[in-house]
């Protein structure tokens, strides 16, 4: 286990799982992901080369309720645990204080994302279901502006549910995850996490080849800065860590506002990195640790965790 408190904390455990937990894994969801790429009807494919299956899909959903493998998982990745995994260390280290007081101040506990979807019918939540997993183009005005109110609607909500417990010295979490399978072509420009994401963590489940890429690449400023940029100049930073997927590999970071990060582009490689990407995410990026010392917003798609 590695743990480091600059420029950012993060912190690497080379063993979280093991090979054949991360075969079992791989196994059972290969056939799912690839199933859900070939059928489904918005872009599953980002970034050059990524393909993702979000936790709020059924085929996910439906694997983590069948395989005894993914429902551990599911269960070990969604507790409190998870979580302390970071902050115990990071609150007892030597860290900027607004930061120690923004984890500190509040009672962290963990929930479901906040939704209007209870408060709909099962015809309006079938229909926006409908509507999210469709391209605009196959869209008919109405439906785009139906669309578009459900989806403020939404936003209105989960900013009301901040503002509450705010108030009430709370701050939920809720895990954001995807099963992730990127491919030759795929790359990360540097950047820091989106604005709601407050612990982001990559769980590797195969190797890679030392020379075909798709390793994380973290990185500093170069000059000592008070103010950062959600995605820099690349003259502005540079790199003072790789690492290279391997199985059962966990990276977790704290999305400060200087946590910059990327993925070297993967060439030749015949095999595919699999991996699974989450976030410890606020209800909205109202009160947003990545803001703190932020002169630029990167907002967060919570879409892609609505469409099912």
């Amino acid at each position: 286990m590695k743990f480091s408190i600059r420029p950012f904390p993060y912190l690497v455990i080379d063993d979280f799982l093991s090979s054949d937990e991360c075969e079992k894994l791989i196994t059972e969801a290969n056939p799912a992901i690839h199933r859900y790429r070939k059928k489904s009807s918005v872009n599953t494919n980002t970034m050059g080369g990524r393909t993702i299956l979000p936790c709020t899909n059924d085929t996910l959903k439906d694997l983590i309720n069948k395989s005894k493998e993914w429902k551990i998982l599911h269960e070990r990745l969604t507790s409190i645990n998870m979580i302390d995994l970071l902050l115990e260390k990071v609150v007892n280290s030597p860290i900027e204080e607004d930061i120690k007081v923004w984890i500190k101040s509040k009672n962290i506990y963990i929930d479901q994302l906040p939704s209007i979807n209870k408060f709909l019918s099962n015809k309006f939540q079938s229909k926006w279901k409908r509507s999210l997993n469709s391209s605009v183009s196959d869209m008919s005005s109405l439906g785009l502006i139906f669309t578009a109110c459900l989806n403020m609607s939404d936003h209105i909500y989960r900013l009301v549910i901040s503002l509450a417990d705010h108030l009430l010295r709370r701050r939920r979490l809720s895990l954001l995850y995807d099963y992730s399978l990127s491919k030759k072509g795929y790359t990360r420009e540097v950047h820091r996490d989106s604005d709601s994401r407050v612990i982001v963590f990559l769980l590797y489940l195969n190797s890679l080849e030392e020379d075909v890429g798709g390793k994380l690449c973290l990185y500093k400023s170069i000059n000592e800065k008070t103010i950062y940029d959600p995605i820099p100049k690349i003259s502005s930073v540079e790199k003072f860590e790789q690492i290279t997927p391997s199985s059962g590999k966990l990276i977790m970071f704290l999305n400060t506002s200087n946590a910059y990060h990327a993925a070297s582009l993967m060439t030749n490689s015949q095999t595919e990195r699999h991996f699974i990407y989450g976030g410890f995410t606020l209800s909205s990026d109202l009160f947003s640790l990545a803001n703190i010392r932020s002169n630029g917003s990167a907002p967060t798609a919570y879409s892609v965790y609505r469409q099912k």
